[in-house]
């Protein structure tokens, strides 16, 4: 007789809810979605074939920025809602008599980057030698390519111009700097706390 062995239950790895866990559905998008993303798609080429050279580089990578943050911003909520969804079917984490819990305080602490600061001395120093440096090298070279001949009120402009974009240059990159240095350092804080 054919006699077929079954390996024992006892024997073979229990299964927990993670491994059973299937993770968050696969990312679906409407008919409206996709006409709306290839009529998109069709008016930046459209642009980019009437534009050339820098401005078509500018439209590339502002509608990169764009596309950017809004797959960023629809995988973050997916991401937040998966989880949300997740903390309500496990059980719920015993909670001490007598003491009200702060469960978004305990998962995620709030650092000085949640909330509104000063800008600080140093970072005003930093912006307006931006634009003190910006205007003198912005009127410079509006100057040389204007062969040496500017009337005052165009070397007015020039110079004006040329510090508000110095200075908002610099504003950004140092702020981006300033934010990214107490970020590490909240991260570095956080994590000897562990």
């Amino acid at each position: 007789m054919f006699r077929m062995n079954l390996p024992a239950e006892n024997h073979a790895p229990r299964k927990t809810s993670e491994d059973l866990d299937p993770g968050p559905p696969p990312i679906q998008f409407r008919l409206k979605t996709l006409l709306a993303t290839m009529m998109l798609a069709a008016i930046l080429f459209a642009v980019l074939s009437r534009v050339g050279g820098v401005w078509a580089a500018i439209v590339i990578w502002v509608s990169l920025l764009v596309a950017g943050h809004v797959l960023g911003n629809a995988l973050g909520s997916r991401a937040t809602a998966y989880v949300s969804g997740r903390r309500r079917r496990d059980e719920a984490p015993p909670i001490p008599a007598g003491q009200p819990v702060d469960a978004r305080g305990a998962a995620a602490p709030t650092t000085t980057l949640g909330t509104n600061g000063a800008l600080g001395m140093r970072l005003a120093m930093i912006v307006a030698g931006g634009g003190v440096c910006g205007s003198i090298i912005g009127t410079s070279l509006v100057w040389i390519h204007n062969d040496r001949t500017l009337a005052w009120p165009a070397l007015g402009l020039a110079a004006f111009s040329s510090a508000i974009i110095g200075a908002f240059l610099c504003f950004l990159a140092a702020s981006c700097l300033q934010v990214t240095a107490k970020a590490w350092r909240a991260a570095e804080r956080h994590s000897t706390k562990q």
